[in-house]
């Protein structure tokens, strides 16, 4: 779907290409490389790095609907220069992004986008709630550091989180450059067709969270403890 959406882009020379276009065409591309090892990785046992890399692509699919076809902020991007700072506060970029999307209520929906990026953070930054659960690999009263694939009953639920919010990012990062850059250049029928393909991609996504949420039940087990 990445492939087919940045074909859909025509033929232009790059100096005529506006800098918001360019900024989406890099990170989509990078999206769609994150998203097939996002998979990879948690179909073979990596829970804790697929849901690291999850994190990231939360970050680049929430700078694509930040920026939308807004040359100045794109101009911001290409020109960002701290290396240990984020190009926007990425809270910012959620509510921002979402508004821009006008997919859902932003205040509504800003907190719920943002407790899964802290959740896939807690990978990321080895948080020791999530990592003490995923560090050991117990066999009676002996265990063994977790060295290579996991495929027990605990490593099955991260990486299911990690596939089904891939799967969501990519769409809502595609649903952006289609509102944001191809509407205006593709002829109305390829540019139905092509969101007929994204809202048959979020559905699929839909049915995991529904059979996540039948396996593992809903119950947080950090309650009020996520920032608002």
């Amino acid at each position: 779907m990445f492939q087919e959406l940045l074909a859909s882009v025509p033929e232009m020379q790059i100096g005529k290409m506006p800098q918001s276009l360019k900024v989406a065409i890099a990170l989509l591309a990078r999206l769609a490389n994150d998203l097939r090892c996002a998979a990879l990785l948690a179909h073979r046992g990596y829970e804790v790095q697929a849901c690291t890399l999850v994190a990231s692509m939360y970050e680049v699919a929430f700078t694509v609907a930040f920026i939308g076809s807004d040359n100045t902020l794109a101009q911001s991007w290409v020109d960002h220069d701290d290396p240990t700072n984020p190009f926007r506060n990425v809270m910012t970029m959620t509510r921002e992004g979402l508004r821009k999307l006008d997919l859902a209520d932003p205040a509504v929906q800003t907190p719920i986008e943002y407790r899964t990026y802290s959740q896939l953070c807690m990978a990321r930054h080895a948080n020791p709630l999530f990592q003490m659960e995923h560090s050991f690999r117990k066999e009676g009263d002996a265990a063994s550091p977790m060295i290579g694939p996991d495929v027990s009953k605990e490593a099955v639920k991260p990486a299911q989180f990690a596939l089904e919010h891939s799967v969501h990012l990519a769409t809502l990062a595609m649903f952006s450059f289609l509102q944001e850059h191809l509407l205006p250049l593709v002829p109305e029928d390829e540019a139905l067709a092509l969101r007929a393909k994204i809202e048959a991609l979020a559905e699929s996504r839909k049915s995991l969270e529904a059979k996540g949420k039948q396996r593992w039940g809903t119950e947080d087990p950090f309650p009020d403890k996520w920032r608002k």
